[in-house]
């Protein structure tokens, strides 16, 4: 798993099959969470809101750059 901080959020990269402790999704007092993973050939990405996931993109992303974009698009647009 890599991750990236930028400014208050947290992004994970995750591989296939991987899961976020508890400990990377609460431990950030507050702060944006964000995981992106790859599902088939596409992407996922998804923010936690303090209680759930919420899943960002209607149409997969075609890559992880399209993922990320979509991630830290969010982040700009609500914080």
């Amino acid at each position: 798993m890599r991750s990236m901080k930028i400014c208050s959020a947290m992004i994970y990269f995750m591989s296939k099959g991987e899961r976020l402790s508890r400990e990377h999704v609460f431990g950030q007092q507050g702060n944006p969470v964000y995981a992106i993973w790859p599902v088939g050939r596409k992407w996922g990405v998804a923010y936690h809101d303090g209680k759930r996931w919420v899943s960002h993109a209607f149409i997969p992303p075609q890559s992880e750059r399209e993922a990320y974009d979509c991630a830290i698009g969010h982040y700009y647009k609500h914080f």
